[in-house]
């Protein structure tokens, strides 16, 4: 389910400001159930799944269920949506910019290595190689 949750936000981030927040939410909630969910349970499934039982796909902390299903989504929007009809949006914060910049990279370290589900060598090669 963190996955589930955490996804959406990826898209979300191809076009802030350019939805009303009522669509974002529609979108959200459609997103899940006609992409998300089918690939993951085509890449996660278990037993029969198409790619990682039938394939032999190793989909390791989400690079095909999370960061594909999420950047293909992001481009098709943006590109449904448009460009930006006010482009001189100034950079408001720079401490809050380095704090969630911060909270980022802990996160995805501590989200990678964890995807392990212990400490040892393959935990230590996902941090290494992120």
């Amino acid at each position: 389910m963190t996955f589930a949750i955490i996804t959406p936000a990826l898209i979300v981030g191809a076009f802030a400001e350019r939805m009303k927040f009522s669509a974002v939410v529609v979108f959200t909630v459609l997103w899940s159930l006609l992409v998300y969910y089918p690939v993951c349970h085509a890449v996660w499934g278990g037993p029969g799944s198409v790619f990682g039982d039938l394939l032999g796909v190793k989909d390791f902390a989400g690079g095909i269920v999370v960061h594909i299903t999420a950047g293909v989504a992001a481009l098709v929007t943006c590109l449904y949506v448009g460009c930006r009809v006010d482009a001189t949006l100034e950079p408001h914060n720079l401490v809050l910019t380095a704090a969630g910049t911060g909270m980022l990279w802990v996160g995805w370290f501590g989200f990678n290595g964890g995807s392990a589900g212990e400490a040892s060598p393959l935990a230590a090669r996902a941090l290494l190689n992120s």
